[in-house]
């Protein structure tokens, strides 16, 4: 990337021939054509995807990077692309909206907070509906948190009742969630999900459902090796 002009003007356009793409100076950044989607690419995403990204998270605060793109992208797709992102902090995902990795290896790990705090959690937490996670690995590096509660996912108020009044709720789906001190995936007072095909392994529990939470169908998981239980209902 060292041939590309040093003091780009917005609206410039350049072919990169290492990475032969067709680049536009847009927004702050010279970026590639690309799908509809709002994409976020990691610190160690390859320059040809950081290109193509609509958002570059810098290793540091990645919620950042990944909630600004939630925002612009709320009521659609939000794809983080392959790599390790690092969040000390929530990333809230807003009605209607799917947050959606590569597979395993876009990897979203817990800083060292060492406090309470959950790493995904719905942003509406009265008429929650519609939102989804999936293809993502969660890690909560609890070799590294050593105090407070932290869990993976967290869904409050995600769906209600059932019949022709009922709320949508959401769905996480082939999501790896482990090492979380507390609880992988946190379910309370919500209806209507579907957990579907999802790992959750070494954490204190894997799935957790409480309060009124009816009609959540969980299918084809696997939780293991988490120290207390693996699916609890209560």
């Amino acid at each position: 990337t060292a041939s590309r002009p040093a003091s780009p003007t917005e609206g410039m356009i350049y072919f990169d021939s290492d990475t032969d793409s067709l680049l536009t100076y847009a927004n702050g950044k010279w970026q590639s054509d690309r799908g509809e989607f709002v994409v976020v690419a990691a610190s160690d995403s390859s320059q040809a995807e950081k290109d193509s990204a609509d958002y570059v998270a810098d290793g540091t605060a990645d919620q950042t990077e990944i909630n600004s793109a939630l925002t612009a992208g709320a009521g659609g797709k939000v794809i983080l692309l392959a790599g390790t992102y690092v969040a000390d902090a929530t990333i809230l995902i807003p009605n209607n909206t799917t947050l959606a990795g590569t597979g395993r290896g876009t990897l979203i790990q817990l800083a060292d907070i060492d406090a309470t705090d959950n790493l995904i959690e719905n942003s509406d937490t009265t008429t929650g509906t519609g939102v989804v996670i999936r293809d993502i690995r969660l890690d909560g590096q609890d070799t590294l948190n050593t105090a407070g509660t932290q869990r993976g996912i967290e869904l409050n108020g995600m769906g209600n009742g059932n019949g022709s009044g009922s709320r949508q709720g959401g769905q996480i789906i082939n999501v790896y969630v482990n090492e979380f001190r507390s609880t992988g995936l946190y379910i309370t007072d919500s209806s209507n999900n579907i957990i579907n095909g999802n790992s959750f392994v070494g954490n204190t529990s894997g799935v957790v459902l409480v309060g009124d939470s009816q009609n959540n169908t969980i299918n084809s998981n696997i939780s293991t090796g988490n120290s207390q239980m693996g699916i609890e209902i209560w």
